[in-house]
């Protein structure tokens, strides 16, 4: 029976580990086609679907919103160097903000 209990797992997947986890991200008309045929889903099944997931099966979701906004034609500025404490959702510094200022 142990075979049966993991060709249940084997079809159904974990959300985690499923066959998003393993493909590269769509982008461009790829990733808007998918995306459209999915509307009707959560924004975290919708990114997880186009290959947006890290290795540890976090949904990488600013890289899923770079990716559609990217596809639909709009600019996207490059990644600055706070970026990276904002993908893991945590606010970046911005220069002028009311964060006090070292003297």
């Amino acid at each position: 029976m142990a075979a049966t209990g993991a060709s249940a797992e084997a079809d159904h997947g974990t959300p985690d580990q499923g066959p998003a986890g393993s493909q590269t991200p769509l982008e461009g008309k790829a990733l808007l086609d998918k995306a459209r045929s999915l509307s009707n889903r959560p924004e975290d099944q919708i990114a997880r679907a186009c290959g947006y997931v890290g290795p540890s099966g976090r949904v990488l979701k600013k890289s899923f919103y770079r990716a559609l906004v990217a596809a639909k034609g709009y600019p996207v500025p490059s990644s600055t160097v706070g970026s990276n404490l904002a993908e893991e959702g945590r606010p970046s510094s911005v220069p002028g903000s009311t964060a006090t200022a070292i003297s």
